[in-house]
């Protein structure tokens, strides 16, 4: 791997940190999130990574995804 593709897949994984901490919280939690709560809640402080996590995290809250059925067991 090169030093930019390095980079892109370490930012992707970033991304992917803010998607799942997004999915994670309960519904609750999302009707009563600010700013200075999602400022809390990225671990990261520096930029590129601070607001790849925060784009991914915002992303997951905004995506409309189809409610799933679960499978019943045999």
């Amino acid at each position: 791997m090169t030093a930019t593709t390095n980079e892109t897949f370490r930012l992707s994984r970033i991304y992917a940190e803010g998607w799942n901490m997004a999915n994670r919280l309960a519904t609750r939690e999302v009707e009563t999130l600010d700013f200075r709560k999602l400022a809390t809640l990225n671990p990261y402080s520096l930029e590129p990574d601070r607001k790849r996590w925060t784009s991914g995290f915002t992303e997951a809250l905004t995506e409309e995804r189809p409610v799933t059925k679960l499978r019943k067991r045999p």
